[in-house]
């Protein structure tokens, strides 16, 4: 079950001068001190955001820029050139958060980063990691670059290594004598065979025909084994990297979960 902030009775924020509007308004209503100002004096800092009167978020004014904080994470920072710093934390809820209160792009979880969807005549996505800036061009600053890699695997190399160590032959195999066999239910002995395994090595295990039945009955799959078997060999993969990806193509959503995000070389 994923959890995330409730904003639907907070203003929205689209600029500089629309968060220093939102930090006067939230100035009216002041927390009121209670016992927790005795062991933390900052926690008083911020003010409440109108709508929501909850201290897990806040917004203050530090020099001439405006803070947005969420939980003990100061997530957003308007300042007055236009420009706006996000510090990404890696959850549903920061990402709600921050597409309440930042305007041109829409954040979205992604496996190893985020997505930040543009919403210009292309539709398209940038990939960041880190903390980033969105300056008032539209433009984004982040501490690394990043892209959006896909990884493929070389089918001439994967058969190969799979003709080397007799996976063919293991297929075979298995199709005939799985039902013989009784694959361990209880998940410590799978552990044990498991180890066994890689204790031996799993393209070893795959050559001598006398530890087929381990793979078996550890309950490993063939696609668990082809995975860990191309693990072995690095170069089994190839990578393709994209500075942007488009979110959308000829009216449908692009899957962009296909993609992990790295760093450049």
């Amino acid at each position: 079950m994923a959890f995330r902030v409730t904003l639907h009775s907070v203003p929205r924020v689209r600029n500089y001068e629309g968060a220093v509007a939102f930090h006067t308004k939230a100035a009216e209503k002041p927390w009121r001190k209670g016992k927790l100002a005795r062991y933390n004096p900052n926690y008083y800092l911020d003010y409440a955001l109108p709508g929501k009167r909850q201290r897990t978020c806040g917004v203050r004014k530090v020099g001439e820029n405006i803070i947005f904080r969420l939980h003990n994470t100061d997530v957003i920072t308007w300042r007055p050139d236009g420009s706006v710093r996000v510090n990404v934390y890696h959850s549903q809820s920061t990402c709600h958060f921050i597409n309440h209160f930042v305007s041109g792009v829409w954040i979205s979880l992604h496996s190893n980063g985020y997505a930040l969807r543009h919403y210009d005549d292309n539709c398209t996505a940038t990939p960041v990691r880190d903390d980033f800036t969105i300056f008032a061009d539209g433009t984004i600053g982040e501490t690394e670059p990043t892209a959006f890699s896909l990884m493929r695997i070389k089918r001439d190399v994967a058969k190969e290594l799979r003709d080397a160590v007799r996976y063919p032959a293991f297929v075979k195999w298995r199709k005939i004598m799985e039902p013989l066999l009784a694959p361990h239910r209880d998940w410590r002995e799978r552990w044990k065979l498991e180890g066994a395994i890689w204790a031996a090595g799993l393209p070893e295990c795959l050559r001598n025909e006398e530890h087929w039945p381990l793979l078996v009955n550890a309950n490993m799959d063939n696609s668990k084994i082809l995975a860990n078997l191309y693990d072995t060999a690095p170069e089994v993969y190839e990578f393709e990297r994209f500075p942007t990806l488009q979110w959308r193509k000829d009216g449908r959503y692009v899957n962009l979960s296909r993609y992990r995000i790295m760093r450049h070389a």
